[in-house]
């Protein structure tokens, strides 16, 4: 059993990488990620600091054109915070850039965030995502690196439909590994 599982791995790392190249731009692309992020709420009455938490990263897309991947995104970052939980959302629509189809990629994204703190404390906002990573190609799959940061329009924090605090936006610092396939 050893033995096969030995050899899958190293056919995997050993396959060409053009193979995942011939594909071509119809090649519907999955990846899930994960590591951590530190966010921050920013607001008048609002803690400075930055929190640590996991988070987790998913997208479905595809290359438009050589070098260039259109993706629907979702992520999230949580951490406990006494008895309450945070949890921030996202979901984008994000362009990959592959400058010379090379394994360095950069990305945006534009869409929605969404804060919670416990049950009653929300906040909804518009949000910018910027990104980069490296690609290593492993046949059908991908694996890489990545850091994005994401930040949100302002808006306000909310209990039970009442405006609590005004101009408030969210900001979270993200890194992680991935594993895309193809």
């Amino acid at each position: 059993m050893r033995m096969r599982t030995m050899a899958f791995v190293a056919m995997a790392v050993l396959a060409p990488s053009g193979a995942v190249r011939a594909q071509g731009p119809e090649s519907i692309t999955v990846t899930v990620g994960a590591g951590a992020g530190w966010m921050r709420v920013s607001c008048d009455i609002c803690q400075t600091s930055r929190d640590f938490g996991p988070s987790v990263l998913v997208d479905a897309g595809k290359f438009v054109r050589p070098g260039l991947r259109a993706a629907g995104e979702a992520l999230v970052w949580t951490q406990q915070v006494e008895s309450e939980r945070e949890v921030l959302g996202a979901l984008l629509a994000s362009l990959y850039v592959h400058p010379r189809e090379g394994p360095l990629y950069l990305k945006g994204g534009l869409g929605y965030v969404g804060y919670r703190a416990g049950e009653e404390i929300s906040m909804n906002a518009l949000g910018l995502q910027v990104g980069t990573g490296y690609r290593f190609e492993l046949g059908t799959l991908a694996l890489h690196g990545y850091a994005n940061l994401l930040g949100s329009s302002f808006g306000s924090l909310q209990s039970e439909g009442t405006t609590i605090v005004p101009d408030v936006s969210a900001t979270l610092l993200q890194f992680g590994v991935g594993v895309t396939l193809r």
